[in-house]
Formats: C-alpha cells, structure tokens, sequence
C-alpha cells in the first residue's frame, strides 16, 4: 500500500531536493514522512498538525495487518525545536484521558523531524514504540500549500466542485478518513484527499460540518 502512495508521489512530481525553496524559512513543511506520518504547517497560526499510522504482523485468517497505531497529534511552533504536542485517536467523545502529550523535534537538517510520546496509544507498541525515546521520520513528498490535518466524523462525506450545495459531485469519503485541509471559506473547507488504497489524490470542497474539530 505504501508503495502505491509513493508512486502516486513521483507521479505528481513532489520534489523535495527544492522543497525549501518557496518555504518563507519556515522550519517545519507540510508533507509525507516516511509515508506513515502526514504533517501539515499553518503558517499564520503557527499550528502543526499531523497523523500517524502504520501496521505490523499479518494475520491470514483475517487477511490484515495483526496490529495498528494511528493517532492524530497538534502543536504550537513557538520557535524552538522542541514543540509541546497532544496527541489522541479522533472520535465523538473524546475526553481528557484519550489524549496523550508529547514533543515533536525538529532537526538541523530540515527534511527530517521526531516524535516522541509520554504514553502509548493502544497497539502501538507492537508496531512503533514511541515512549522510549524519540522516533525519527524522514521528509518523502512536499504537501506545499497544506495547512490543517482534519478528519471525516460523518459516515459519508461529499466532495463539490464549488463551496455550495449545488455543485455536489458523486466522489465521497467516510468517517475517519484523513483530509489535507488547504484553505477555508465561511463554511466550508477545501481539501486534498489521497485514496490509499488506489493512490488517486482529489482536490474538492467540503463541508466543515462534516469534519471533526479539535480547536
């Protein structure tokens, strides 16, 4: 699956040798780590958000992975290259002991970046541990105009070529699918979406209702 999203990288022509380039001398730019980890930077807020997941183990009876990690995760850039983050699994309720902090470490070589946790979420620790140090992640693909990591909390959720009712497309995502949000007006947001299991990547609008907020 990974290998699909890589190619559809190349595809696009995401290249990171120039991807400093255009980023404002910006420490921190929106793309994919080593293709387990999404970040996206919001330069005027300062925000970072991000989402990780990965698997290990092959279960054959079931015909999928034996374990996941997968969480959501969110900071403020105040400078330094130790950013306070949460982190937690997105859901409707949500409360205090969902969420785990954390820090996200930026490094002196500006295409990579670590994490590390002050628990685990769920199965984690039998695919990446996160708690006994910190876990590096390498910059593969440049999301350049990414500003929010956003998730799917209805069951299904519409793309539209223009923010309004009237220009619904049939293309859809369901709850908990992972969006790049690019930029917002009044109630709606548009959004990049990577299908992981085909590799096509969509720009459209959708509605922010639709989508889970953490702010």
């Amino acid at each position: 699956m990974k290998y699909i999203i890589f190619i559809a990288l190349l595809l696009l022509n995401f290249n990171t040798s120039n991807v400093y380039a255009d980023a404002d001398n910006t420490e921190i730019v929106s793309g994919y780590y080593d293709m387990s980890l999404v970040i996206a930077y919001n330069k005027k807020s300062r925000k970072i958000s991000g989402y990780y997941e990965d698997f290990s183990g092959w279960d054959n009876s079931t015909n999928r992975p034996r374990f996941e990690c997968s969480f959501y995760l969110e900071g403020i850039y105040e400078g330094s290259d130790l950013i306070k983050i949460r982190s937690w699994y997105p859901q409707e309720d949500l409360n205090d002991e969902d969420i785990i902090s954390g820090v996200l470490k930026l490094s002196d070589q500006k295409d990579k970046l670590y994490i590390k946790l002050d628990g685990e979420h769920g199965a984690c620790s039998n695919v990446q541990n996160f708690t006994d140090g910190f876990v590096g992640f390498e910059l593969e693909g440049h999301g350049r105009d990414w500003k929010d990591i956003r998730f799917v909390k209805s069951e299904k959720t519409y793309f539209y070529s223009k923010p309004s009712k009237q220009y619904k497309a049939d293309s859809y995502v369901i709850r908990n699918d992972v969006l790049k949000v690019i930029k917002r007006k009044y109630d709606w947001s548009y959004i990049e979406y990577m299908n992981k299991y085909s590799g096509r990547i969509y720009r459209a609008w959708v509605k922010n209702d639709d989508l889970y907020d953490f702010e």
